[in-house]
């Protein structure tokens, strides 16, 4: 009789909706914010520190390989190419690391952006997919981020908009960019939560004096600082980010 209900259990548990979820063993947790305020899409104006009241209705962004440092000197490498956030799709700024090791970690690396040889390799699939919308078919390269909204501050004569999608793999103006954050205090948490804050890119300067932004070049590069400043650690007293070269 034992064995009867055993078998039953082990039945149970392989039906899909029924299998317990696996645990991960490391999650990173990227939460998209303007300074404090979370950030909705077409949610309310929210101002930001050039002074523009700006709403979003479009951030996406890639995030290359993941490398987790630990106190110990070791590294964990991320096996996937890339993560593309996307304000539209909440799950998406979750990034799972199951077999990472529960180790204090004492900094965490990654891209901004894609790397050259995926850009000059032609439309690749999962979260490299073309019909993500973030593929310049016109010129063989990813767009590294995109970010779209309106403001007061921009003109009528584009509807109040902005739209800055920055892109580009080719010397001098490569767009990819390193970025690597050391924990003020290393952290043994099986999830790590980072900030994305908008305001690093749309409050850099007032949106009155920036032009849109859709091709590679000198003012995308510019812009390709600005996005990678945007990630940070919630805590106030978080080690400032190394120095970002250009690749």
């Amino acid at each position: 009789m034992i064995f009867r209900l055993l078998s039953c259990f082990v039945a149970l548990l392989a039906l899909p909706g029924l299998r317990p979820a696996a645990m991960p063993g490391r999650r990173i947790v990227v939460q998209p914010v303007l300074q404090t305020i979370p950030l909705v899409l077409d949610g309310p104006a929210v101002r930001t520190s050039a002074g523009d009241d700006v709403s979003v209705t479009m951030l996406r962004c890639y995030l290359g390989p993941l490398t987790l440092h630990f106190t110990d000197g070791t590294t964990y490498h991320d096996p996937a190419a890339a993560h593309l956030l996307d304000l539209e799709e909440a799950n998406s700024w979750i990034i799972d690391l199951p077999q990472a090791p529960a180790k204090p970690v004492a900094a965490v690396a990654f891209s901004v952006g894609i790397d050259s040889a995926a850009s000059t390799g032609g439309a690749q699939g999962g979260p490299l997919d073309p019909a993500l919308g973030m593929y310049w078919a016109w010129q063989s390269g990813y767009i590294n981020a995109k970010i779209e909204g309106h403001s007061p501050s921009r003109p009528a004569s584009v509807r109040r908009a902005f739209a800055f999608h920055i892109g580009g793999y080719a010397r001098p103006y490569a767009t990819r960019r390193p970025v690597r954050l050391p924990l003020p205090t290393p952290s043994p948490a099986a999830t790590l939560t980072l900030l994305a804050d908008a305001d690093k890119w749309l409050g850099a300067a007032p949106l009155a004096q920036t032009p849109d932004v859709q091709v590679p070049g000198a003012a995308a590069a510019a812009q390709a600082d600005r996005v990678a400043a945007m990630f940070r650690w919630p805590a106030a007293a978080a080690a400032t980010p190394s120095a970002r070269a250009r690749r």
